[in-house]
């Protein structure tokens, strides 16, 4: 029998369901992709719901043979929490669908779940991206000063 994954995909990848499905099917396995299951059209259905989806899908992870991420969300990342704490094997595969992993990894709205991206893309990997955030943050704030004066003696020409 094979094995079942459980795809955890936050809701912005959704786009990409039919590749991760393909892909787990492509390594012999059985996808289980709550996105599927769960739809998330309808927020306010969803909203009301939440703590039931949630203890569903916490009973899905126990249930499947392996977790594998496909990208950085609150959803995805406290289902391999999860994973992780009942000791599921996890696998990592945001480089290969998720674009925005870099970013997400760093975002303000991540912040409360960093121990989990740590433990998803390792620690020094973490630690690089946020140096080059508060690099970038710190340029882009200076550089946004100086740009009302760098470009007031520029010439605009109308035809």
């Amino acid at each position: 029998m094979a094995k079942v994954i459980y795809a955890a995909v936050p809701k912005r990848l959704a786009y990409c369901l039919s590749e991760i499905k393909k892909r787990i099917i492509d390594e012999g396995f059985f996808p289980l992709i709550t996105l599927y299951a769960f739809p998330r059209e309808d927020e306010e259905h969803y909203a009301r719901f939440k703590s039931e989806i949630k203890r569903i899908t916490n009973d899905m992870v126990e249930k499947c043979d392996e977790l594998w991420i496909f990208g950085i969300g609150r959803g995805s990342l406290k289902d391999y929490e999860h994973a992780k704490s009942i000791g599921k094997p996890v696998r990592s595969l945001l480089k290969d669908f998720d674009m925005e992993w870099e970013i997400k990894s760093t975002h303000e709205r991540y912040k409360d779940y960093r121990h989990i991206v740590e433990q998803v893309i390792g620690k020094s990997e973490l630690e690089r991206l946020l140096v080059e955030k508060e690099r970038y943050d710190r340029n882009g704030t200076e550089l946004n000063k100086e740009l009302p004066e760098r470009f007031t003696n520029i010439p605009f020409i109308y035809g």
